[in-house]
């Protein structure tokens, strides 16, 4: 099965693997087509993962730059509470 991957000539071995696959597990005694059906399943499981791991990598990303450009938008919070401070000790002082 190892050696399906060093000779993976297409990208990401798409019909190398799935190739290699049904020819160890028709050589071990498992049906054409069950082991079609597995390497079909196997290829299908490998990219809709990919896919969520791509997908949520790109929203976690968006959402911290996101995040980053709010924070810097907008003044630290200490110096909020001394505004804040300072305008009602003004207005009590008046």
């Amino acid at each position: 099965m190892q050696l399906t991957v060093i000779v993976a000539i297409t990208p990401g071995g798409l019909g190398i693997n799935e190739a290699g696959w049904i020819g160890v597990l028709t050589a071990m005694g498992l049906g054409a087509e069950e082991a079609a059906s597995y390497a079909v399943a196997f290829r299908v499981v490998q990219v809709v993962t990919f896919g969520a791991g791509a997908v949520a990598t790109m929203a976690l990303g968006a959402w911290q730059t996101r995040l980053e450009r709010v924070s810097t938008a907008l003044p630290a919070p200490e110096s909020r509470v001394k505004t804040q401070l300072a305008a009602a000790v003004g207005d009590e002082a008046e």
